[in-house]
């Protein structure tokens, strides 16, 4: 059997076609090329975002702990402080307890001594009453001794006749002294 050759296409119609077949392959080979450059673009940036977010991640657990660790340190000061301003208020209070307690405690021992010394007052008054109650009856147990040793029974005579004129003087003399030792 003989071939015959036949025309089934038109040969500017193929080239053209491929032509723009090569075209359109070499511009998807381009923008192929460019979105893989792209893309490792993007995936370089991807992974730098990785480690950026590994490294935020990483100091933002560092800044935490040392937050914490200062929060625990600040807390434990503040408790500290608070225990010593706490110690030196009890201290303070106790303090102020003792000063009242013994304000109080002289106040009574000053209110005993009050109290003594206005017994002690009034004992050294009724004292010096009686004493000089007692000056009183001496004085006129002492003018009537007086008169009577001036009254002679056998002369007769009365007791104003022997009595010295100035005898009530002398022993009212007597007297104010004995009062004026008395008084003091």
């Amino acid at each position: 059997m003989a071939l015959e050759k036949k025309k089934y296409y038109d040969e500017d119609q193929v080239k053209a076609l491929l032509e723009n077949v090569k075209k359109r392959a070499d511009s998807t080979s381009q923008e192929n090329a460019e979105l893989k450059s792209q893309l490792d673009s993007l995936n370089s940036q991807r992974t730098e975002i990785g480690d950026t977010l590994l490294s935020a991640k990483s100091l933002a657990r560092r800044v935490l702990e040392k937050a914490r660790r200062q929060a625990e340190e600040i807390v434990r000061e503040a408790n500290d402080q608070a225990a010593v301003i706490l110690r030196e208020a009890n201290e303070q209070a106790e303090a102020i307890r003792a000063e009242a307690r013994r304000e109080v405690e002289k106040t009574a021992l000053q209110t005993q001594q009050e109290h003594a010394v206005r017994c002690v007052e009034s004992c050294i008054s009724q004292m010096k009453q009686q004493h000089l109650d007692a000056i009183e009856t001496l004085n006129a147990q002492w003018q009537q001794f007086l008169c009577e040793l001036t009254v002679s029974e056998e002369d007769g005579k009365t007791p104003n006749d022997e009595v010295p004129a100035d005898l009530e003087d002398k022993v009212g003399a007597i007297a104010r002294e004995m009062q004026g030792i008395g008084g003091e």
